[in-house]
């Protein structure tokens, strides 16, 4: 598991939040090219740290979804969960609780991308523990989704698949999902 390091103090960022950004984006457009994922991966979690310290939301939420789709992409899931989490943490200060069941049920579909069905389980008792969640259309989808898998219960995994709920989620989601079904349908259990 990569635990993101403590962000620097707030003195030490540079001084314009807009060209830090463009910077770590035109460093990580380059790396990317270059296909060095793991270069890519700590440039992300970079500009997500910089987003952490500022108390506007101005580029933030298209950089945790820019990083955390390449993650998935690129099939770095446990970042992609570290970064998920981070999110959430900057989310419960500014309230959006919307946005935070989203993510919620995207961790769930993550994890079972990743073949760790107990740690899904794990994170979807404690997203139970809030009423938010427990009382969601995500959360109700998120057992389902649970429990089609403890089951092996195809009918209902299609059933749950098919809800309007995971139109509403990133792209690299949404394929990862696909993936899933794909893989269910036919029968393996090793998954994305």
């Amino acid at each position: 598991m990569v635990i993101l390091k403590k962000p620097p103090k707030p003195s030490l960022v540079l001084p314009s939040t807009q060209s830090t950004y463009v910077r770590f984006y035109s460093k990580l457009n380059r790396t990317i090219e270059q296909k060095d994922t793991t270069k890519a991966v700590s440039l992300y979690k970079r500009a997500c740290e910089i987003y952490g310290l500022e108390e506007k939301d101005i580029y933030g939420s298209e950089t945790f979804k820019n990083a955390i789709n390449f993650m998935i992409q690129s099939k770095q899931y446990m970042e992609a969960l570290d970064l998920m989490r981070e999110q959430i943490k900057i989310l419960k200060k500014r309230n959006q609780i919307h946005q935070i069941v989203k993510i919620q049920l995207s961790m769930i579909i993550i994890n079972l991308c990743n073949n760790d069905e107990v740690a899904a389980g794990k994170d979807f008792n404690t997203f139970q523990e809030t009423s938010e969640f427990r009382n969601s259309e995500e959360g109700k989808i998120g057992g389902e989704l649970l429990e089609a898998f403890e089951k092996h219960d195809i009918q209902l995994f299609q059933k749950c698949s098919n809800s309007q709920i995971f139109h509403f989620l990133d792209t690299q989601i949404q394929r990862a999902l696909q993936n899933l079904a794909s893989s269910f349908q036919s029968g393996e259990i090793n998954l994305c």
